[in-house]
C-alpha cells in the first residue's frame, strides 16, 4: 500500500480493482482526521436519532444529552445523533459538520438557517427571542428532509 505522508489516506489509482472498499476505508481516516464525529456515552436523558445533541458538563466524561436553547441548561448543540444507545452510559456517535437526513422532517425554506430549539434536541428556523434563550446557528435547510449541519459555538 502506498500512503501519502501527511494524512495516511492511501492512495487510490482508476482502474484499480476494489477501489470502492479502498474508498470507504480512506474515507473512514478522512473523518477521523476532520473530526466528523464525535463519541461519547449516553447521559440521563432520553436520546433519539436525529436529536441535536451537546455535552452534559459535569457529570460524566463525554456524557451526551440533547442540547436546549435555554440559557439555564448550558447544553449548545455540539451535533446531531447519530446513535442514541438505549440506556444510561451505552456508546453515542454523534455527527458534527456535514449532510445529515431525516426521514420525516419537512423543512420548506432551501438556504434557511436553523437554530437550536428551546425544546431539548429540537431545530427551527424561528431564530429564539426570548430573554432566558440563547441563539445558536447550527446549520441550514438543504431539501424537505436534509439539513447541512455545521454548529457554530459563537452563541448570543
Amino acid at each position: 500500500m502506498v500512503y501519502t505522508d501527511k494524512y495516511q489516506f492511501e492512495e487510490v489509482s482508476i482502474g484499480t480493482s476494489g477501489w470502492a472498499a479502498k474508498f470507504d476505508a480512506n474515507q473512514a481516516l478522512a473523518d477521523q482526521h476532520l473530526h466528523t464525529y464525535l463519541k461519547g456515552v449516553r447521559g440521563p436523558n432520553e436520546l433519539n436519532y436525529g436529536d441535536a445533541v451537546g455535552y452534559l458538563l459535569g457529570v460524566v466524561e463525554d456524557s451526551i444529552t440533547p442540547a436546549s436553547a435555554w440559557k439555564t441548561s448550558e447544553f449548545p448543540a455540539v451535533g446531531i445523533c447519530l446513535v442514541p444507545g438505549s440506556a444510561q452510559g451505552d456508546p453515542v456517535l454523534v455527527q458534527r459538520v456535514g449532510f445529515f437526513q431525516k426521514e420525516g422532517w419537512n423543512w420548506s425554506t432551501r438556504g434557511a438557517v436553523l437554530y437550536l430549539g428551546p425544546p431539548a434536541g429540537t431545530l427551527t428556523t424561528t431564530k429564539p427571542d426570548h430573554p432566558d434563550k440563547f441563539v445558536q446557528p447550527v446549520g441550514i435547510v438543504w431539501s424537505a428532509d436534509t439539513i447541512f449541519l455545521m454548529p457554530s459555538l459563537l452563541m448570543t
